[in-house]
């Protein structure tokens, strides 16, 4: 029976089959589905699907949202500057009661379904795992009618650190993950290091020669002109507040594994030696963060040396990364690390935990650090704050990507697969 229903994939409930089939079946059964035979609608024009699902309902404000918001402001460029060729620039989202959209605006239930023909590509630009899991039947109807199937991998934290994450999160990226890699045509990581890690991850369910094609994009770190960097009469207030201060800069959300705990440890020895030092920490509220909330709200240097910004515009943290005297990033695990590539893009003094993809990204053009120590860490801190050495270490020839580039490579990448 079982062997009947698998032979034809129209069948209802296809989808959920094979989530529960070894993933080297699925992905066999996937991979066999010949759409040379389905005929393109040639009065369509084809369309580029970008998933932007999570940002469209809640904007988070993480690191991911920040790519989804640039990566998307470059891509409707590029379309304006025909670099697209024929293809249609189409935002797209689902719900968990709803498969997939158009954005027109802010969701509504009068907003029109996708839909596809054969030709279209879809890139899963957000990370929403929870909705694309429970649209499985989708993209199994799109497979079939030769839609091509991207997405981009900001990391697997959650399955080699889960430690670090709620157990919900770790299921519905380990889900998420599964149907990944049953269906994608192309997995676009943000870093070498989470290629490898991602490689090594399916290598416990699939022989090598059912990957989907393995690609690195790299990420921008350039802040947008004009209005999107200007700052309202609040922002110019809470920078005034730095004027004339030296300041260590930290962003990222606050939770656990960032460091944030370890680094106010360092800077309460640091305060006893240089009190009108300030240290900044810009980031939402993450999970698992009561112990550290107390500590930040009830310690004494509170809005006089420590400062803590949950909520910042672009223009208001290009002002911060500009005040900054010293950038530190400590998170003890990252897929990429925006703030390194940013604070290279200001040519700050950057000092990084001793991370494989740290390495990877700001090469030597950062100091780094392996010991949580306070005592150690302090002085490590206090000793780059007091040179002058910055200069001998910045390659001035050097800069990150810019976010044009980021999406020109996300392009090049996705239409080359096409053809």
């Amino acid at each position: 029976m079982l062997k009947q229903i698998l032979s034809n994939p129209l069948c209802y409930g296809y989808s959920k089959i094979l989530k529960h089939l070894p993933l080297k079946v699925s992905r066999s059964l996937v991979n066999k589905f010949d759409s040379n035979n389905v005929k393109a609608n040639p009065t369509v024009v084809p369309q580029l699907l970008v998933d932007v699902s999570v940002l469209v309902q809640h904007d988070a404000g993480t690191g991911i949202q920040r790519v989804v918001k640039k990566t998307w402001k470059q891509l409707e460029i590029l379309q304006s500057n025909g670099a697209l060729g024929t293809y249609q620039l189409r935002p797209v989202y689902a719900t968990r009661k709803n498969t997939f959209r158009y954005v027109k605006g802010k969701p509504s239930k009068y907003d029109k379904h996708v839909d596809v023909n054969k030709g279209d590509i879809f890139l899963g630009l957000d990370w929403s795992a929870h909705l694309l899991t429970a649209n499985e039947s989708v993209l199994l109807e799109w497979k079939k009618k030769g839609v091509q199937l991207n997405f981009v991998l900001y990391d697997l934290l959650p399955q080699t650190n889960s430690g670090w994450f709620t157990k919900a999160t770790v299921i519905k990226h380990r889900n998420w993950l599964k149907t990944l890699m049953i269906y994608s045509d192309q997995i676009l990581s943000i870093s070498y290091d989470v290629e490898n890690e991602a490689e090594k991850y399916f290598r416990k369910f699939l022989p090598k020669s059912l990957y989907p094609k393995m690609s690195v994009i790299p990420l921008g770190a350039d802040f947008y002109a004009g209005n999107d960097i200007k700052l309202n009469v609040k922002e110019q207030e809470d920078v005034s507040k730095l004027d004339n201060k030296k300041i260590v800069l930290i962003v990222g959300t606050v939770e656990p594994r960032k460091g944030h705990i370890e680094l106010l440890k360092a800077f309460d020895k640091i305060w006893d030696k240089q009190p009108e030092i300030s240290l900044v920490f810009v980031g939402q509220v993450g999970w698992n963060t009561q112990e550290l909330q107390n500590y930040i709200f009830k310690h004494h240097k509170l809005n006089t040396s420590l400062f803590w910004f949950n909520q910042v515009s672009d223009g208001m943290l290009n002002a911060l990364y500009q005040k900054s005297d010293l950038v530190v990033v400590a998170s003890k695990g990252e897929g990429y690390g925006l703030p390194v590539v940013e604070a290279l893009q200001h040519r700050k003094k950057l000092l990084v935990r001793d991370l494989a993809v740290f390495r990877e990204i700001a090469k030597n053009q950062a100091y780094y650090f392996k010991n949580d120590d306070p005592e150690i860490l302090s002085e490590q801190i206090l000793s780059l704050l007091m040179s002058d050495q910055n200069e001998s270490l910045l390659d001035l020839t050097w800069l990150p990507h810019s976010w044009k580039d980021a999406s020109n490579e996300i392009l090049k990448l996705i239409l080359s697969l096409k053809n």
